[in-house]
């Protein structure tokens, strides 16, 4: 077996390619998916077909909002248009069975090795009744009657038509779009309060979700039975990987970031602030006096810029930051804890966040009032600048704590006394109001 650079998902395929031996099945494939420039692997299904099913066995590095899932998927030639978990055939292979079918956020290779092998061995458990389903057109009928009636209140419209076509692209993403959602289902809070053995709250939070399937109306009534303090093995110890997500991962990354954001704040603000001055600079190096400079907004817009920055930057770069002892796992789990597409979007929004703060930057700095030899220029709008000479000026009037500077279209500028004398008065040849 040829390396997919990514150690997970060549167990996936190791671990597939030594069932297929005993899998029993008329043929076996197995394929890796590529992103699409074909530079990371995203992914692979290992497909086995028997006399009236097929199985597909699917691990993606990101799917449904969660991380290097595997699952099984079973269709039958019968109704091709649609295709099911094994929670979608379980009122029809054991109404009883309420293990867990979907393994999200497996961090290692032996991990990935125990999830699929439990999977092979439900398949294997369940694999002549399947069987029978698939040989029975009336059970499969039944089955595919269900599992449309379920797309169909989440899509709220009816997607299938009659003779459908199941290459047709429009389609082909509906069913994609469905299966993310369905996947999330079972990534979700309440899933693993049940996994973890949180009846009571797996209960409350999932009784809140309007729409449920009849496997999930069944699970419901079931966890509700359980009780506090029931013995249910839902999953075996060596494929839970809910509660690796919900500790190993949270305590890996969060010292890391925390420690990444405190030491690129300072370096991110004095980098804001140099661009500040020197967009300063550029603005106003003929100007005898500007009131941005150092006001609130010149201090304030770099340090609020250096934070949204550093909530991005961080989450790019935490790993740099982990300890010696943690980076050797870090690299391990990195290949699906963020996909080619997952850097490319973080790396486009950071991007555009940091164009932004440096817009806010600028205006910043061009939010003031300037005075130059010749006159005084009114930057507070956003997109214009007012310009008003000297010239103009009809009066100085000393208010006793300021001076006004009126002008003859009747605008009047107020400034403080040091500004007044330094840079305007001596520019000024009407007479002082007193």
């Amino acid at each position: 077996m040829k390396s997919t650079g990514n150690a997970i998902c060549d167990s996936f395929i190791c671990e597939c390619d030594a069932y297929s031996e005993k899998s029993g099945a008329l043929s076996y494939a197995c394929e890796t998916i590529l992103s699409k420039k074909r530079s990371s692997v995203e992914g692979a299904v290992a497909e086995y077909s028997y006399s009236a099913f097929v199985a597909r066995l699917i691990y993606n590095v990101s799917v449904g909002g969660a991380k290097s899932v595997i699952e099984m998927r079973i269709s039958f030639p019968g109704c091709p248009e649609v295709d099911f978990s094994l929670y979608d055939l379980l009122y029809m292979l054991d109404e009883n069975d309420f293990k867990c079918y979907i393994f999200p956020y497996i961090e290692s290779k032996e991990r990935m090795s125990a999830c699929v092998r439990a999977l092979f061995s439900a398949l294997d458990t369940y694999r002549v009744q399947l069987c029978a389903i698939g040989e029975d057109k009336k059970l499969t009928c039944r089955a595919a009657s269900r599992k449309k009636k379920e797309m169909r209140r989440y899509f709220r419209a009816d997607i299938f038509t009659d003779g459908q076509d199941i290459f047709d692209p429009l389609f082909i993403w509906q069913k994609g779009c469905y299966r993310d959602w369905y996947i999330a289902r079972f990534c979700a809070r309440w899933y693993r309060d049940y996994i973890l053995g949180n009846y009571s709250a797996s209960a409350k939070a999932f009784s809140k979700y309007e729409s449920k399937s009849d496997y999930e109306i069944r699970l419901l009534r079931y966890i509700k039975a359980l009780g506090s303090g029931a013995d249910n093995v839902a999953v075996s110890e060596e494929c839970n990987t809910f509660i690796l997500w919900k500790n190993a991962f949270s305590s890996m990354r969060r010292p890391a970031y925390f420690k990444a954001f405190a030491i690129l704040f300072l370096p991110l603000v004095i980098g804001y602030s140099a661009f500040s001055f020197a967009a300063y600079y550029v603005m106003y190096s003929s100007a005898l006096f500007c009131t941005s400079f150092l006001s609130g907004a010149m201090i304030a817009a770099p340090a609020v810029c250096a934070f949204i920055t550093d909530l991005y930057l961080s989450d790019m770069v935490y790993g740099v930051f982990m300890s010696e002892s943690k980076k050797k796992r870090y690299r391990q789990t990195a290949a699906y804890m963020k996909t080619e597409e997952d850097y490319r979007a973080g790396m486009m929004f950071l991007n555009f966040t940091v164009a932004l703060s440096l817009i806010a930057v600028i205006i910043s700095v061009k939010w003031g009032i300037a005075v130059y030899p010749s006159g005084i220029c009114d930057n507070k709008s956003l997109f214009s600048s007012e310009s008003k000479s000297f010239s103009d000026v009809v009066s100085a009037q000393d208010t006793g704590k300021k001076y006004n500077i009126s002008f003859n279209d009747g605008t009047v500028y107020s400034c403080s006394y040091d500004v007044a004398k330094k840079y305007i008065l001596p520019r000024l040849s009407v007479n002082l109001e007193k």
